[in-house]
C-alpha cells in the first residue's frame, strides 16, 4: 500500500510580487514575479499535486488604544510594527504619544483567528520603562494557533505623536518590518537624524528637518523641508524614489543615483544643478547633504513649497 506524502507550507503576507516554486514528487506550483500576491494561503502538497487553500483575514472587533503616561518631555520616540501598515501623525501642540491598533490574523476558521488576534493584542504596547525613550510596538502572535500561523498575523497601527517644532524638534524613528510606512507632520532633529523605513513596503514621508526615508523593497515618496544643517535622504534598494525639496535649497553634498533607471529633475529650482552635481548653492548655507538613490528604479527630484 502506498503512503501519501503530505506537507503544508503556510505563507505569510507578501506585499510585493511573489515567486514561489514547490516541487514535491509530481506536483509543481509556480507563481512568477508579478503574477500573484499571497495573503494567508496554506499550500498542501501531495505526491499527486499541490492543493491551495486561501484563508480568511479576521480582524479585531475594535481597535486597541493606548496613551503614554505623563506629559511628553522631549523623549526619543521609537515606533515598530512587525507585520501590517504603519502610520504616524504629528499633532501640533500634542503632549502625549498614543496608538490605535487593529489586530488581524489569517486563518481557516474564526476560532483560530480569534485566538491569534488575542495573542497579537498582547504585544501592543507603549513602553516607557527606559528613561528618556517612548517605544511603541506591535508584533506578530507569539505562537501559532492551529491554522493561524504567527507569520500571517499582525496589526494595522496608527500612532499620534507631538509634532515637534524648530526649537524643540523630535528624535524619532519608525520601522515597518513588513508593510507600508507613512509619517507626516513631524519636525525632526538635525543633531539626531530621524528615520522612517520599511523592509518590505512603500514609504511615504512629509516632514521638516533631517530624515532618512528608506525602503528595502518598495517605492519611496518623501517631501522633506530641509533647513541649515539638515541631512536628507530618500532611498530604495528596489523601487522608484521621489524626493520633494524646497525650491531654493542648498546642499554641501548632493548624491543622485538611479541604477537601472533615470534621474529626473523637475523645473522650478532656484539653484541650478544636474543629476551629476555633487553640491547645490553656497556651501554652509543649507543642508549638510541631500541624497536620492535607488538600486533598481527611477529617481525624481521636484521642488516643493
Amino acid at each position: 500500500m502506498r503512503t501519501t506524502l503530505r506537507r503544508s507550507l503556510h505563507v505569510g503576507l507578501a506585499l510585493g510580487a511573489v515567486s514561489l516554486v514547490a516541487r514535491l514528487g509530481v506536483g509543481v506550483l509556480s507563481f512568477e514575479a508579478g503574477s500573484a500576491t499571497l495573503e494567508g494561503c496554506s499550500l498542501t502538497a501531495t505526491d499527486g499535486g499541490v492543493l491551495i487553500k486561501s484563508q480568511t483575514k479576521y480582524q479585531a472587533g475594535s481597535a486597541t488604544t493606548l496613551t503614554s503616561t505623563g506629559t511628553y518631555n522631549g523623549e526619543t520616540i521609537k515606533v515598530f510594527n512587525q507585520n501590517g501598515s504603519l502610520k504616524v501623525i504629528g499633532d501640533a501642540g500634542g503632549t502625549s504619544v498614543s496608538l490605535s491598533a487593529v489586530a488581524f490574523a489569517f486563518a481557516d476558521n474564526q476560532d483560530d483567528g480569534t485566538a491569534a488576534i488575542t495573542d497579537v493584542q498582547s504585544t501592543i504596547k507603549i513602553d516607557q520603562s527606559q528613561s528618556g525613550t517612548i517605544s511603541v510596538n506591535c508584533s506578530v502572535a507569539v505562537n501559532n494557533h492551529n491554522s493561524a500561523k504567527n507569520g500571517t498575523t499582525g496589526c494595522d497601527l496608527t500612532v499620534h505623536v507631538p509634532a515637534g517644532t524648530t526649537t524643540s524638534p523630535l528624535t524619532f524613528s519608525a520601522h515597518a518590518a513588513n508593510g507600508p510606512a507613512t509619517v507626516q507632520g513631524l519636525t525632526m532633529s538635525d543633531s539626531n537624524i530621524g528615520s522612517v523605513k520599511s523592509d518590505n513596503g512603500d514609504v511615504t514621508v512629509s516632514v521638516n528637518g533631517s530624515c532618512v526615508a528608506h525602503s528595502s523593497n518598495g517605492q519611496v515618496s518623501a517631501t522633506i523641508v530641509s533647513q541649515k544643517g539638515s541631512t536628507v535622504e530618500a532611498s530604495s534598494d528596489n523601487g522608484d524614489v521621489t524626493l520633494g525639496i524646497p525650491a531654493g535649497f542648498s546642499a554641501d553634498k548632493l548624491t543622485l543615483s538611479a541604477s537601472g533607471g533615470t534621474v529626473t529633475i523637475g523645473s522650478g529650482f532656484t539653484n541650478t544643478f544636474t543629476a551629476t552635481s555633487t553640491s547645490v548653492g553656497t556651501a554652509g548655507t543649507g543642508a549638510v547633504s541631500v541624497t536620492a538613490t535607488t538600486g533598481l528604479g527611477n529617481v525624481t527630484v521636484t521642488p516643493s513649497g
